[in-house]
């Protein structure tokens, strides 16, 4: 199994929110313990939170917050999100996620979509008494 794989399925595994011991993930990946620990860190140097917890009931365990897989978007489904996204910022709902889900999303997509996202974000708006609430 490549690395880029294993990476992505460790932050599958975590994802279910259960902790795993490195010699559990290593023979579920066929690699030495040290690859784990090796992968880990590089997902921590990917800014995932991973904590280890020592002793016989411990093992590795990532904060709920940090371990959502990579997502792949087609250009529908991306423009379909900037809508929504601009939908709740222009409710005044979340704002704070709303911005930032709208950042990322932005720097992923290319220049020509850019545009469009930046122009459904303008041009959304939401009447007064049409939020929930």
């Amino acid at each position: 199994m490549r690395s880029e794989t294993r990476l992505l399925t460790l932050l599958s595994l975590f994802a279910s929110g259960r902790g795993f011991t490195a010699a559990e993930l290593a023979a579920r990946f066929e690699v030495t313990p040290r690859t784990i620990r090796r992968d880990i860190a590089g997902l921590r140097d990917l800014g995932y939170i991973i904590s280890s917890i020592p002793g016989l009931a411990g093992g590795y365990r990532a904060e709920s917050r940090t371990v959502l897989p990579p997502l792949q978007l087609e250009a529908g489904e991306a423009l379909a999100t900037a809508v929504g996204l601009a939908l709740l910022r222009g409710a005044g709902l979340d704002t704070e996620h709303a911005d930032s889900a709208t950042t990322k999303l932005r720097e992923m997509l290319p220049p020509a979509m850019r545009a469009t996202v930046a122009d459904i974000a303008a041009a959304v708006s939401v009447p007064e008494g049409n939020v929930p609430g």
